[in-house]
């Protein structure tokens, strides 16, 4: 009796198992695979699209994502396709995945380069490259990490290669040049802010990158190897500077500048001077205190030179 009573529950259970696995459920001839018609590509590509789209309108950003993609996937010639791309990596900005989303974007510009939203497409990029550019270090433990600017740089180039003289070039170029900057890449720093200067030069951010020129030169020239010349051409630019904005911030921030590069200078050539003394290289070492004295007489060291001056000049 006990049994039978068992038995009729399996049979109602498995029943009613069978009806609901049925309902959500189908065998599929030709892949020999159950598949969920809930989660299965619509049968045409609006269909899908307007599925995929209805969850991003509604902030279901995974289920949509997940949508568009087998939209590309199922009719990668659709005129669909390309909004779809659009619309994905939208979704993936909206759940935190920048650099995925800025992917995304690249390969809809580059899959169908007549989309009709390209310069949507470079906004959202920038978001993403100001994203990263502002992005800070990051700390394990009592270590500080710097942040890393690779992404920043990626993307403006990107934005650059994308839309050269749309409306966000002059922007990225700024910004490429500023990521550069940060890292100590002068040469390519300069060479971005002269490029934003001779494609741009009603940008509004013209001015702010002949300031930089100057200020990236300036920490470009104190590197091993800088000439003579390279020094007094970077001096003579913060001169010029300071002059036009002598009562400003940045003309004080000039004249600094200027005082910096004389102190790097005159300690270069102290402690050329003192190798070659340490050498017994007298004649040389003589050169270069002698050069030392005459262009930072007021410099606190010049007393102490002059006497090796004099010292030296006696052998």
């Amino acid at each position: 009796m006990h049994y039978n009573r068992i038995k009729i529950l399996c049979v109602i259970f498995f029943a009613f198992y069978s009806t609901t696995l049925n309902a959500y459920w189908v065998w599929n001839t030709k892949s020999k695979k159950w598949s969920n018609p809930k989660h299965s590509v619509k049968g045409t590509a609006e269909d899908q699209f307007l599925w995929a789209k209805k969850f991003y309108e509604e902030g279901e950003y995974k289920k949509a994502l997940k949508g568009f993609q087998k939209l590309m996937k199922k009719y990668p010639r659709s005129r669909y396709s390309p909004e779809a791309g659009f619309l994905s990596g939208s979704c993936l900005m909206n759940l935190g995945q920048y650099y995925d989303a800025y992917l995304i974007f690249q390969k809809v510009l580059k899959k169908y380069p007549g989309f009709s939203q390209v310069e949507e497409i470079v906004k959202k990029q920038v978001q993403i490259g100001n994203h990263y550019f502002y992005k800070k270090g990051f700390n394990i433990g009592k270590v500080t990490f710097p942040k890393n600017n690779d992404h920043a740089i990626e993307i403006f180039q990107g934005i650059i290669e994308n839309s050269p003289y749309g409306e966000y070039a002059p922007y990225a170029h700024f910004y490429l040049a500023e990521s550069y900057r940060l890292i100590n890449r002068f040469e390519d720093a300069i060479r971005m802010y002269e490029a934003l200067i001779d494609k741009f030069p009603k940008s509004e951010y013209v001015a702010e990158s002949r300031y930089k020129i100057i200020l990236s030169s300036s920490h470009f020239v104190t590197k091993d190897g800088y000439t003579e010349k390279d020094l007094d051409e970077a001096k003579l630019e913060f001169e010029i500077y300071m002059k036009k904005h002598a009562k400003t911030a940045r003309g004080h921030i000039a004249q600094k500048e200027i005082d910096d590069l004389n102190q790097k200078d005159a300690q270069k050539i102290l402690e050329t001077a003192q190798w070659y003394e340490k050498k017994k290289k007298y004649k040389a070492a003589l050169l270069y205190y002698r050069d030392f004295y005459r262009k930072y007489k007021n410099h606190e060291e010049s007393e102490g030179v002059k006497d090796k001056i004099n010292v030296l000049s006696m052998n």
